[in-house]
């Protein structure tokens, strides 16, 4: 039973987080963000080719499948996961939804919402792979145990003093992986949707920079490991 639900979560997420990832790409990839991120452009091709519309859609199918897996994900999950993707929810709201999530942001801030979105559905993935673990029978581990860690940030050129966001998640089979994660040698609590959000003004003076990001965790053999990136910017004006 548990590895049937399994698999499916497997297929239902993997599904979702390609779809979102090519949406960002379609947009964004090779587009020039530091150019897009102060004007429309990119939000009203966005809009115009119906993308609002078919984000919601997928988003509120793969909600709903997911609670239609069996009735004790439903039970266990169905209020976390409403929440967690609570813009979705209400089909006959689709077109507020699509009127008021993009009537007045910029391109930078549409980024940021698809990374946002991938890292919920990647954070989503991760508890109902651990639930049906701890369901099925004691010792038996169904299947992925990969560790990843999941990074965003609104833009890669900003203007002096401009807010820079930077979010960090952690994907880890297991609930004892206790990931500390340190952003500029600070570290940042993560929230209720397991990401760490790092909120600061863009310096000054002009040039490039880049912000450490240290991720510590358990493995699941008890043993301790770290990954360390690096997220680069560049202050243009």
């Amino acid at each position: 039973k548990w590895k049937n639900t399994f698999d499916s979560v497997m297929l239902l997420t993997d599904d979702a987080i390609v779809f979102v990832q090519q949406t960002k790409n379609r947009y964004f990839s090779g587009i020039g963000l530091q150019k897009k991120s102060y004007n429309k452009d990119i939000v009203l091709k966005f809009k115009n080719n119906g993308s609002d519309s078919t984000l919601f859609k997928k988003m509120n199918n793969f909600q709903f499948n997911l609670l239609e897996l069996n009735e004790s994900i439903k039970q266990e999950f169905e209020e976390q996961i409403k929440k967690t993707f609570n813009s979705f929810i209400n089909p006959k709201s689709i077109k507020n939804y699509c009127e008021i999530e993009y009537s007045q942001i910029l391109d930078n801030q549409l980024y940021l919402k698809i990374v946002e979105l991938e890292n919920k559905v990647q954070n989503i993935r991760y508890k109902l792979l651990d639930y049906c673990n701890m369901q099925s029978s004691p010792g038996c581990i169904l299947r992925y145990e990969k560790f990843s860690a999941i990074i965003g940030q609104n833009s890669s050129v900003l203007r002096k003093g401009d807010k820079v966001l930077i979010s960090a998640g952690v994907g880890e089979f297991s609930t004892a992986a206790m990931p500390n994660i340190f952003m500029a040698n600070k570290k940042i609590e993560v929230n209720p949707d397991g990401i760490a959000i790092y909120e600061f003004a863009a310096p000054n003076k002009k040039g490039k920079y880049a912000v450490p990001v240290n991720i510590e965790y358990t493995k699941p053999d008890g043993t301790k490991d770290k990954k360390e990136y690096k997220i680069e910017y560049e202050v243009v004006e």
